[in-house]
């Protein structure tokens, strides 16, 4: 009869098997992910998709320190159009954090737990850090206003535009 030293030991080596073909699994997957992603982003440029660029989709190297281990979070395209709806609603702009607490209501049901679980090198909150980022790239695309007060979102015309083609 093995000791219970020994039936550790033999556990110990099949769970770092398991652990290192999972973790090449992983690897492969996230391979095949970020070649999907340049499809997509080359297929979107030819078409000039407003909506799903390449730059929307997230990416391991996500900002912030976002670890993908946490669990599955919702796709940063689906902040754009709650973001818009809400500056629309507040009359055009609106300060930052209200814009983020709107934002936050209309995803409530979509948001995952990962959504609401914090950045590993702060205590932000990852739904709130993705808001801000979207609207940055919201802003780089002229759909946010660029030259508005620190802190202060603006929808512009295109802005309007590319959620009256969303809602149509």
């Amino acid at each position: 009869m093995e000791s219970m030293e020994q039936q550790l030991a033999v556990q110990r080596t099949k769970y770092l098997a398991e652990l290192q073909q999972t973790e090449a699994a992983a690897k492969q997957l996230r391979t095949k992910a970020e070649e999907l992603r340049r499809k997509l982003g080359a297929i979107d440029t030819l078409l000039g998709d407003a909506e799903t660029s390449a730059s929307e989709f997230p990416t391991e190297a996500e900002p912030s320190g976002t670890d993908v281990s946490d669990g599955v979070f919702t796709p940063v395209q689906a902040y754009w159009k709650p973001i818009l709806q809400s500056l629309v609603e507040m009359g055009g702009r609106g300060r930052r954090e209200k814009v983020m607490d709107a934002v936050g209501q209309k995803m409530s049901g979509v948001l995952t737990p990962a959504d609401y679980g914090t950045l590993s090198d702060s205590n932000v909150i990852r739904w709130r850090n993705r808001v801000a980022w979207q609207a940055s790239n919201m802003r780089a695309r002229g759909f946010i206003k660029k030259s508005s007060t620190r802190g202060l979102w603006e929808i512009t015309d295109e802005g309007r535009k590319w959620l009256d083609d969303k809602n149509a």
